[in-house]
């Protein structure tokens, strides 16, 4: 779906600070979407200027409920983490 359809109202501010000069720090998160970050770190290598980008964070969660089993919210925080770093190393070759 590409970030435009995960994220359109960031990746239209990311562009447009980049094309002003202005250095980016993208955050990403799997709050509402598993794509989000796959979505963002392509977009960021193919669309952004490398010399602006000065990284990309992610915060990954999810919305605690008080009656949801501690297990599932950390079980999911996890995998906020393993969908980041699998786009990272996708798209820049961490590892």
């Amino acid at each position: 779906m590409g970030v435009l359809g995960v994220q359109r109202n960031l990746s239209a501010s990311f562009v447009a600070l980049n094309d002003a000069g202005y250095d980016l720090l993208p955050c990403t998160s799997n709050w509402s979407r598993d794509d989000a970050s796959e979505a963002l770190v392509s977009f960021c290598k193919t669309r952004l200027d490398p010399k602006r980008l000065k990284g990309i964070y992610t915060a990954p969660w999810k919305f605690t409920i008080p009656d949801e089993p501690k297990k599932k919210n950390i079980t999911k925080t996890l995998e906020g983490i393993d969908l980041f770093a699998a786009a990272m190393d996708k798209h820049y070759g961490t590892n």
